[in-house]
């Protein structure tokens, strides 16, 4: 009469339901909704008067077993057939977007399913056997012990906040004891009351029969599969659940994997997890700095951070920067802990992380040792120290790994305590999982499959016994949580808003859903994170290769056959349990998005164990199966099946993350190989090199992770400059110390500039092979493993500013001049001339202040190029009064105004004085200064063309530019931003182009804002609301006039990348346009 009662109950909430929500929710009701109704009434009635003519033959004995067992069947079914139809109707609505019916019979029909299997298969509880007997104490005792705990745990919230680490960890210990002191274990006793002693004992012809209709459930479950690839849900649906049902009644529900009941912690368990450690940490560790093939720019702030605290710097528990999203501070503490004795670099971080991963590896094969057998948690624990996902979040530097094996202990201990109703590991499991929630966001949800599982457990009638034997333990793990959590919890009440700072930013959904659109967005981001291990995973970003799925075929279908598994033995409280763990491990997925890189994998790493366990558990069932029909056989070949198995999943990911991972294209570009390339150079040069870079290279995480890049360290041999700015003072230095110029790819035909300057120059080019990504016309993009090419090369251009690639010049990634010191002592300086009677007698390198020994001449003359660092107005003095200065040409006897760059300089002394200096005024220098040597050249050389920049027709600036080749670098200021921003700047550039051979010339200038090109006073190019106008003229040899203006007409400035400024040229028979070269570039 039970069953009945629940029937009849089932359907008339869901009726009540129904109603409800077309009434609250104004949907469209058809005559198809009370068909469908009607249905399942009349199919339960049906059922109903089928089981009450069974009961009343069963009383009167008048019917052979058989029919009575085929009649309970038949009744069985009645819930998975009302569950079918349900099912396929809230398809239908889905389809007609009529979303809250829809929903209500979606739920049902999972109701009556999981109805149907836990009624249909037998109980087989692993957890009823031990009953507690406590030490008994007075209420006021146990009320005192309670009010101790709790003034402890206040106490060390006070003694977080007033940073005392010391008396923190000493409260925290005596909080942990005082926990263990309120419920002391007197004994245990064995409770026979749950046990089932039902035996299979089949004959061989039975057994190959259920081989073989366990065969055709296996075939629906790859149907499963292969409609999961074709994205048909509904199908896939079906043909799950029908395998399900037929594996179940091939079996009259009491086919099971092993228990562990008996089985006990052995030599071989503490050799086999020292085993799994070992080979996880080998595997975990391997290649470290070279896989991923750079460094994530959070994990960074994850070494800064930990730096930071581990030098006294006081932070709140939670991070409540922008930069932390919200983070809890004990991982960063644990870190800067050990790097006080590793150091506080990216290694340190890193292996913690490998620690903790294999630490977690360790603690699968013990929790599922517990709630199956040995066999499975062998299984488990091979297969995840070799899983994609469990070594990629192994070796980051970041929380991702610390919350699936936190959990995973914290789940051991829980089990344990179920099993052995020691209050001890239920305080530790409470204990961690409350560190675990101060972890990364998907923690956050880490409690809840113990705690759900414990409220479950205590609605059903056969298994709340097993809650009400152990509630002293599930009370003490309740207490430790939140008493451990309680300086987060204060923190919670005071700042709601930075603890759930990034669960806002990448929620799905504000609210519940509550329109068509937002359940399609849901439903689609659901599909989408299910996906990424079966079919597809995102286009690319930094956890996986894009679109390549994290299982293989093999792999994904042992999951389903697992999943089978799970439902038709729900009702045990280990499958209970994994099903609670995978929904909530995938729920954070589920409901958060970020853009163009979903589905994002971090954001599911707490199923990451549970989903190795399913697989394990899918090869478990058929590995049972196969024993079952001759033992004595099967279990050498078993061996070989799981074997085989094994090296299948082994290969797929081990090859996928240390073979094509980091030579995939789009990874090498998101982790920013350049930085390691350019980080790895600077290492091995660091003794023979002082080294400039380009300001986008000096965005190197590498420079924020290892100790030879901190600050202190960095700012003595790496400089960061505006190569465009062709400043050469910038190289000069007095530490006789070669020079290194790094840049990206739009200046590797500036360059050979610093030939003309300095003439023992090595220019290195290193060319970027994989120029092609940005590209998807590029028929390269088909000989990688990419499902949708396209879509990554969308990615890539949407993270093109990120990656350190130049669109202008894609085929470089690196520039280099190398600059030996010994050039540079001989060109800082002026060339000097010594005259006697109007004779030159000699000619040497001279440089200021000049400190004659000898007075052997009567007439010194200095010439060669002056540097000027900013456009202004300059005064010059010296202390020889009758010394004559000209610059370009100019006798400058007062002020004069000077644009930045190099000019033309000849300074002439009489033989009067013996001590010599020129000094120089500008910029609201009050006095007079030394002009340093590093502004003087001994050269006559000058490229390029005077840009003059105009606000509302103003000049504001003045500056030589070697070639208008160049970024305009927003992040940084060039002098002439200080005064007006680069949207209200209108630039001129003047002078003269050296046609080098007659030719018919096109000429361009690639920007962002309208533009005209005039040479000899004619029009040739002119660019307006965002159309370029070529005209083609033919120049005969030699100079010609030239005057480029680009006017203030674009706004939008976000990316630096995207404003390149390029003055371009084509000859008549070149296919392309190429950058005009700064040796045709001159002013008057």
């Amino acid at each position: 009469m039970k069953k009945n009662f629940y029937n009849i109950l089932m359907v008339l909430i869901f009726i009540i339901l129904f109603l409800f929500i077309v009434f609250i929710k104004k949907e469209q009701t058809v005559s198809e909704d009370f068909f469908e109704i009607v249905k399942i009434i009349i199919l339960s009635l049906l059922m109903i008067g089928l089981k009450k003519i069974i009961d009343s033959f069963k009383k009167g004995n008048d019917l052979s077993d058989k029919l009575i067992i085929t009649g309970e069947i038949a009744y069985d079914l009645s819930y998975f057939l009302i569950g079918v139809i349900l099912l396929n109707y809230s398809f239908y609505l889905y389809h007609n977007y009529l979303i809250w019916k829809a929903l209500i019979f979606f739920i049902f029909g999972l109701i009556f399913i999981f109805t149907f299997f836990y009624i249909f298969n037998k109980d087989q509880s692993i957890l009823s056997s031990i009953i507690p007997v406590y030490k008994q104490y007075s209420l006021k005792i146990l009320i005192a012990k309670i009010i101790i705990a709790i003034m402890l745990s206040c106490l060390a919230v006070y003694f977080i906040k007033t940073n005392k680490k010391i008396l923190v960890t000493i409260t925290y210990i005596f909080l942990f004891i005082q926990l263990l002191l309120i419920f002391i274990l007197k004994s245990t006793a064995e409770d026979e009351s749950g046990k089932n002693d039902y035996k299979q004992t089949y004959d061989i012809k039975l057994r190959i029969f259920q081989f073989l209709i366990f065969a055709l459930s296996l075939y629906l479950y790859y149907l499963t599969f292969y409609h999961i690839q074709k994205y048909n849900f509904q199908f896939a649906i079906f043909y799950f659940i029908s395998g399900s049902l037929i594996w179940t009644l091939s079996f009259n529900g009491y086919f099971k994997i092993s228990s562990a009941n008996q089985i006990t912690t052995t030599k071989f368990d503490v050799f086999y997890t020292a085993f799994i450690f070992i080979l996880s940490f080998l595997i975990f560790s391997y290649k470290l700095l070279d896989v991923p093939p750079g460094v994530h720019g959070d994990e960074t702030l994850t070494v800064k951070m930990a730096r930071q605290l581990a030098r006294g710097d006081i932070y709140p528990v939670i991070l409540e920067s922008d930069m932390y999203n919200g983070m809890g501070i004990f991982f960063y503490y644990l870190i800067g802990l050990s790097g006080k004795i590793f150091g506080q670099n990216l290694i340190n971080a890193r292996m913690l992380s490998i620690i903790v991963g294999s630490l977690g590896v360790v603690f699968i094969y013990l929790l599922i040792k517990e709630i199956f057998n040995r066999r499975v948690a062998i299984l488990t624990s091979i297969f995840l120290s070799t899983f994609f996902m469990q070594i990629f979040y192994s070796r980051m530097a970041m929380q991702w790994i610390w919350v699936p094996a936190f959990a995973t202990a914290a789940y051991y201990f829980f089990f344990k305590g179920l099993k052995d109703s020691k209050p001890l590991f239920f305080i530790i499991s409470g204990i961690i999982l409350s560190i675990n929630l101060g972890f990364y966001s998907a923690a956050k949800v880490s409690p809840m499959p113990p705690f759900l599982f414990i409220l479950i457990l205590s609605l059903l009638n056969n298994k709340r016994k097993i809650v009400f034997n152990n509630w002293q333990g599930i009370v003490l793990m309740i207490s430790a949580l939140l008493l451990t959590f309680l300086p987060v919890i204060d923190y919670i009440i005071h700042f709601p808003q930075f603890y759930f700072k990034r669960m806002g930013h990448v929620a799905l959904l504000n609210g519940f859903p509550s329109i068509y659109p937002e359940w399609q967005s849901l439903i689609s981001n659901i599909i989408k994170n299910i996906q990424m291990f079966f079919t597809e995973s995102a286009p690319g970003y930094c956890h996986n290769l894009p679109f390549k799925p994290f299982l293989e075929e093999l792999s994904s279908f042992l999951v389903i056959v697992g999943l089978g598994y799970l439902l038709i033995t729900w009702k045990r409280e280990a499958s209970l349990f994994l099903i609670l763990w995978l929904f909530f491990g995938l729920l954070p997925g589920f409901l958060s998005k970020l853009g163009l890189e979903d589905p994002y994998p971090a954001r599911t790493v707490l199923s990451i164990p549970v989903i190795i366990i399913i697989l394990a558990l899918g090869l478990e069932s058929i590995l049972e199966i196969l024993e079952n029909i001759n033992k004595k056989i099967y279990k050498f070949i078993t061996p070989i099946i799981a074997l085989y198995f094994f090296i299948t999943f082994a290969f797929y990911n081990l090859r996928n993350y240390f073979i094509l991972f980091p030579q995939d294209p789009h990874t090498l570009s998101y982790y920013r190989h350049i930085d390691k390339l350019n980080y790895e150079y600077i290492i091995k040069n660091k003794d023979k090199y002082n080294f400039i870079l380009s300001i986008p290279f000096n965005w190197n995480y590498y420079f924020d992770v290892f100790e030879d890049f901190y600050p202190e360290q960095f700012k003595k041999y790496i400089f960061s400059e505006d190569i465009s700015l062709f400043e050469l003072n910038k190289i000069f230095n007095n530490t006789n110390k070669n020079i290194s110029i790094s840049a990206e790819g739009i200046y590797y035909k500036m360059f050979p500039i610093y030939k003309e300057y300095f003439p023992d120059t090595k220019i290195n080019i290193i060319w970027d092979y994989n120029f092609w990504q940005f590209d998807k016309n590029s028929s390269i993009k088909y000989c990688y493993e990419w499902k949708y090419p396209d879509k990554t090369i969308d990615l890539n251009n949407g993270f093109e500013w990120f990656y350190m690639y130049d669109p202008m010049v894609p085929i470089v990634k690196i520039v280099r001049a190398e600059i030996p010191s010994q050039n540079i002592n001989e060109v800082f300086g002026l060339k000097g001339e010594f005259y006697k009677n109007n004779v030159k007698i000699k000619e040497q390198n001279i440089k200021f202040p000049i400190n004659f020994e000898n007075n052997d001449f009567d007439k010194l003359v200095l010439s060669g190029l002056i540097e000027i660092p900013d456009y202004d107005i300059y005064e010059f003095s010296s202390n020889a009064s009758d010394l004559i200065l000209k610059i370009d040409g100019n006798l400058v006897n007062k002020s004069v105004e000077l644009y930045r760059g190099l000019h033309r300089i000849q300074v002439i002394i009489n033989n009067k004085n013996k001590f010599i200096v020129l000094k120089w005024k500008y910029n609201k220098m009050e006095n007079f200064n030394n002009i340093d040597n590093k502004y003087f050249l001994n050269s006559n050389k000058i490229f390029g063309l005077l840009a003059t920049y105009k606000t509302k027709g103003k000049i504001i600036y003045k500056e030589l530019m070697p070639v208008v080749d160049y970024r305009i670098y927003f992040s940084t200021t060039r002098q002439v931003y200080r005064i007006a921003s680069p949207k209200e700047c209108e630039i001129e550039w003047d002078g003269y182009i050296d046609i080098k051979e007659e030719d018919l010339y096109n000429f361009k200038l690639h920007n962002l804002n309208d533009a005209q090109i005039f040479i000899d006073n004619k029009l040739v190019f002119e660019r307006k609301d965002g159309m370029d106008y070529i005209k083609p003229v033919k120049f005969n040899k030699g100079m010609k006039q030239i005057k480029l203006i680009r006017y203030t007409t674009f706004k939008n400035y976000d990316w630096y990348l995207a404003h390149a400024i390029r003055f371009m040229y084509k000859k008549s028979d070149w296919k392309e346009f190429a950058p005009v070269p700064y040796n045709m570039l001159y002013i008057k």
